[in-house]
C-alpha cells in the first residue's frame, strides 16, 4: 500500500508540474499576445498621427503659398494703379503744359517725382527734337526718337 499509494504520489505530482508548465506556456502566450496587441496600436497611433501631421502641412503650405500668390498680385496691381495714376499728374503739371518747354523745369518736375516714387527706376523726357532728359548715362548720339517707348507714347497722345 506504501509503494502504490507513492506510486499514485508520484503520478500526481507529474500531473501538477505538467499542468504548471502548461499554464506557464499559456501566460507566455498570453503574455506576448498582449505585447504584440500594444506594439501594434502604437505603430498605427504613430503611423496616423505622421499622415494626419503630414496632410496638415501640406494643406497649411498650399494656403500659404496661395496667400502668397494673392498678396503679390494685389501689390503689383496696387504699384501698377499708383504709379498711372502719378504719371498722369507729372504728365498733368504745368512744367509740361507750356508751349515751349523748359529743360531745367522739366528735370526738376521729373527728379522730385523719382525721389516720391522709389519704384521708378528709370524715368526720361524725349522731345520732339531729339532732346533727353534723363538721369541715367546714355549712349552718345541718342536720339529717344528712334526708339519704340517713343513712337509708342506718340500715338496715345
Amino acid at each position: 500500500d506504501v509503494l502504490g499509494s507513492r506510486g499514485l504520489g508520484d503520478v500526481y505530482k507529474r500531473q501538477v508540474l505538467r499542468r504548471m508548465k502548461n499554464n506557464k506556456s499559456l501566460g507566455k502566450i498570453i503574455g506576448k499576445a498582449v505585447l504584440g496587441i500594444t506594439l501594434l496600436t502604437i505603430i498605427v497611433l504613430v503611423t496616423s498621427s505622421y499622415l494626419s501631421t503630414k496632410k496638415l502641412l501640406t494643406q497649411r503650405n498650399q494656403l500659404s503659398q496661395q496667400s502668397a500668390v494673392n498678396t503679390l498680385v494685389s501689390t503689383n496691381s496696387s504699384l501698377q494703379s499708383s504709379t498711372e495714376r502719378e504719371l498722369e499728374q507729372l504728365a498733368d503739371s504745368s512744367v509740361f503744359k507750356q508751349g515751349k518747354y523748359n529743360a531745367n523745369s522739366i528735370r526738376q518736375g521729373l527728379n522730385m517725382a523719382r525721389k516720391s516714387n522709389t519704384q521708378w527706376i528709370h524715368i526720361h523726357f524725349g522731345s520732339t527734337k531729339g532732346e533727353m532728359i534723363t538721369f541715367n548715362k546714355l549712349p552718345t548720339g541718342y536720339d529717344p526718337r528712334t526708339r519704340l517707348w517713343y513712337t509708342l507714347s506718340l500715338i496715345h497722345i
